[in-house]
């Protein structure tokens, strides 16, 4: 897999968090590469909601690249949260590290995500795809060695983070 950001418009994070969700996208509408939904728990009322989200390029710099993660959610008030993935690539594969910063003062947790990525754009004198895998044997397959989730909001009985790991085989 590679993820190629050259020509691509980048939109920065303090932009983001300053915009709802339209006028991110008339903002930053170039800078998309994905959308998704997430469904967010809070423990306090333990009501669940669901969380579109959005995908934004944030450039590369010293072979880090940055994407951009901006949801607006009812909280109860409409409140923009914007988290950052940053990618390297390491050892043939890509390396990503997730920050999201805190969902009502740690009352809130992500359950679970969906997200599609694809972004084609014009670059070096000619079309150009944002990310792009190789399909060996007609099964693209991603392993992931390490997923680390972290209990940064200190939330009694709950443990101090939780590591998981696994394998997906994607037809193609």
């Amino acid at each position: 897999m590679k993820i190629d950001t050259e020509g691509l418009v980048a939109c920065s994070r303090r932009r983001l968090l300053r915009l709802d969700a339209t006028g991110a996208e008339r903002a930053c509408g170039k800078a998309i590469v994905g959308h998704g939904t997430a469904h967010v728990g809070f423990a306090s009322s333990e009501s669940v909601v669901r969380a579109p989200f959005t995908l934004f390029n944030g450039g590369t710099s010293g072979g880090v690249t940055r994407l951009f993660v901006q949801s607006v959610v009812d909280l109860p008030d409409p409140t923009t949260l914007v988290g950052v993935a940053k990618v390297v690539s390491r050892h043939g594969g890509l390396e990503a590290d997730l920050w999201l910063p805190p969902i009502l003062e740690g009352d809130g947790s992500v359950l679970d995500f969906r997200l599609q990525i694809g972004r084609r754009f014009m670059g070096r004198g000619g079309q150009r795809s944002y990310l792009t895998a190789s399909c060996e044997r007609r099964v693209l397959r991603a392993q992931f060695p390490q997923l680390v989730f972290r209990n940064e909001a200190h939330v009694p009985g709950v443990p101090s983070q939780t590591v998981l790991g696994g394998v997906a085989a994607i037809p193609c």
